[in-house]
């Protein structure tokens, strides 16, 4: 007969085991044309399951296409296109998170769910990915929805160092700050996104509804031995 510490060991060994494998995505339930009309367009081309009908063993035109723009890993894996279809069950989830009347299991599993699909992608994805800054930026969206808002600026951070002129993650940075009564670090966040994307709108008018002024141009760093604009002649 098995001693209980001999059980206790069997399980310790067994959760260990499952704490070591890749994250586990489930998609999820019933979605409806109506979430995939939503959806980016290159969520269809999806390899099979609940979004697209595409194969590994022939690509429809549409799919080349996203191949092409994502890309694949060096040695003949398959393209990351073929991993999408988790993120595009990931802004599924985030979207049935942002119903009104959930009850607190609905709310749960819905941000539960988009943090596993989208962490799923992630284990499979080289750091340079084009999507990656829009990626960490959903995942810090997804972190504060949890209440994790020190995990949610970090990923907010790494959206801005993989796309320094991306400006969402300084949008999002910058209402958090508010929200903890920082505003004139929100100021500087929502200065410093500008400086690096000064067509942001979004954070021109967040800037302007905090009071903040408008930060001066960056200045472009000379080349090594040739003049400054103001020292040429006319």
């Amino acid at each position: 007969m098995t001693s209980k510490s001999s059980r206790r060991q069997c399980l310790g060994t067994v959760i260990a085991l499952m704490l070591s494998l890749p994250a586990l995505a489930m998609p999820p339930k019933r979605i409806t044309a109506a979430e995939k009309a939503l959806l980016p367009p290159y969520c269809k081309f999806t390899q099979g399951g609940y979004l697209g009908s595409e194969t590994t063993q022939q690509y429809s035109s549409g799919a080349t296409r996203w191949i092409d723009a994502f890309g694949r890993p060096q040695g003949g894996q398959l393209p990351y296109l073929w991993r999408m279809h988790h993120y595009c069950y990931a802004l599924i989830h985030m979207m049935r998170g942002e119903r009104a009347g959930l009850t607190r299991m609905e709310y749960k599993e819905a941000w539960v769910g988009a943090l596993d699909e989208l962490d799923f992608t992630l284990q499979f994805l080289p750091a340079d990915f084009v999507l990656m800054p829009e990626m960490l930026l959903n995942r810090g969206r997804i972190m504060m929805r949890l209440k994790k808002p020190d995990a949610a600026m970090e990923n907010f951070a790494q959206a801005i160092s993989a796309k320094a002129d991306y400006w969402p993650p300084y949008l999002e940075i910058a209402d958090y700050q508010v929200s903890v009564g920082a505003k004139a670090k929100a100021i500087e966040t929502l200065q410093e996104g500008l400086r690096k994307a000064p067509d942001a709108k979004a954070l021109r008018l967040r800037l302007k509804e905090l009071g903040g002024a408008m930060p001066e141009p960056a200045m472009e760093k000379q080349p090594t031995g040739a003049p400054s604009p103001s020292s040429e002649r006319p």
